[in-house]
This record gives structure tokens, C-alpha cells and sequence, in this order.
């Protein structure tokens, strides 16, 4: 009885294993209408090299003709401070950073237009870099 038992376990944990990755992520998720999504982070620094701060226009500017046309589905953004060392100096720096938390599907795509957006502040705004956090979360919209 006992090897049935095993041998019908095994077929049920083996036909779990099948289903793939979207039914192992589903099952996760807290809630049922949730499913696994791509969420990135972008942290947007409002000083530029100079030391004068990012003009109010240049970053609604940016956001409207830069980060929507690419992330069109929607966004969040909000308004924080950040401090971080100098690698070249190693002085810590403090500006004030807009955050735009985006959730869709990690594709190359995605990847290819988040580079893209980095790339185009750091021109636009005078910037070394732009921060990124990526990670896996359940969603719901």
C-alpha cells in the first residue's frame, strides 16, 4: 500500500512540476486575482553635476514624452529623498529623487526601454547614473 501511495505521490508532485513556472507562480500569489509580475524601480536624482537642481519642467517634460510613451499601461511616481557616496570623491551626496515604480512583464523589450529611459536622463538631466531595483511580485490591477 505504502509503494502505491509513493508512486501516486510522485505522479502528483511530477504533474505539478509540468504545469510550469505561470501555475508555480499563480499558486504564490496572497490573492486569487493576482498573477506574477516584472516591478522596476527608478530612482531619477533632481540635482544635477553642477550642484542647481533638475528644473520642474524638464522632469514633467521627460516623464510625459520619455517613461509614458514606453510604459504607456501605467506607472507610479512619487517624490522621496535619497543620499548616496561619491565613488570618486566617496563624499555622500543628498538630493531630492522622483521614484517610478513600474509593473509589467520582463521581456527584452522591457529591458531594451528601461536602458533607453536611463540613458536618456542621465543626458537630459546632467546625471552619473539613475538607480534600478528589479524584482518579482504578485499584482493585481
Amino acid at each position: 500500500m505504502r509503494s502505491v501511495i509513493g508512486v501516486i505521490g510522485t505522479i502528483c508532485l511530477g504533474a505539478l512540476l509540468f504545469t510550469g513556472q505561470a501555475s508555480a507562480a499563480q499558486a504564490a500569489c496572497a490573492f486569487p486575482n493576482q498573477h506574477s509580475m516584472f516591478q522596476l524601480q527608478l530612482f531619477f536624482g533632481q540635482t544635477q553635476k553642477n550642484g542647481e537642481p533638475v528644473p520642474a519642467q524638464t522632469w514633467t517634460n521627460f516623464l510625459q514624452n520619455i517613461i509614458t510613451p514606453r510604459f504607456p499601461d501605467g506607472l507610479t511616481v512619487y517624490d522621496t529623498y535619497g543620499q548616496a557616496m561619491d565613488p570618486d570623491t566617496h563624499q555622500i551626496t543628498r538630493e531630492n529623487t522622483k521614484v517610478v515604480m513600474i509593473a509589467t512583464v520582463n521581456t527584452a523589450v522591457t529591458r531594451n526601454r528601461t536602458s533607453q529611459i536611463i540613458e536618456a536622463w542621465k543626458k537630459r538631466a546632467n546625471q552619473n547614473s539613475v538607480g534600478l531595483i528589479t524584482s518579482t511580485v504578485c499584482a493585481q490591477f
